[in-house]
């Protein structure tokens, strides 16, 4: 056996050794207790070899997870930090363009008034030479 390499000595082992010694029962198909226990002893440095890389494993898988869990961390502060810039610039935007539409809405109001005044003046105007000219037309002045 390969003392080196427990997976291969664990492999070249076959399920059913034959004893080729002669035994009190003369001989056959049992195995000899030495190479029973040395099967054990095979199987249990294959389990203990496969319970050492699963446990590095599960320590790399833990690394990973860390530093995805600092990735993300990141990302999300930088995320929120751009959110933060990208909703400033939004407010400043529409804060000029809340000034700037109150600015043109009282220009506008301010020529609406003038307008306003404009027509109560000429209807007031037109009325009374209407008015005028009714009167004149009836004989009343």
């Amino acid at each position: 056996m390969n003392a080196t390499n427990p997976k291969r000595a664990f492999s070249a082992l076959p399920l059913q050794a034959k004893d080729t010694s002669s035994s009190s029962n003369g001989g056959g198909n049992n195995m000899s207790l030495e190479v029973r226990v040395t099967r054990i002893e095979v199987r249990i440095e294959h389990i203990d070899m496969e319970l050492v890389e699963i446990k590095q494993d599960v320590r790399d898988i833990k690394h990973d997870i860390n530093g995805l869990r600092s990735d993300m961390a990141a990302m999300n502060l930088d995320f929120n930090n751009k959110l933060a810039a990208m909703n400033e610039n939004f407010n400043s935007k529409l804060l000029n363009m809340n000034e700037s539409m109150n600015t043109r809405f009282s220009a506008l109001n301010a020529q609406m008034w003038s307008n306003f005044k404009w027509l109560l003046g000429i209807f007031i105007a037109g009325f009374g030479t209407l008015a005028t000219l009714m009167a004149h037309g009836f004989h009343w002045l």
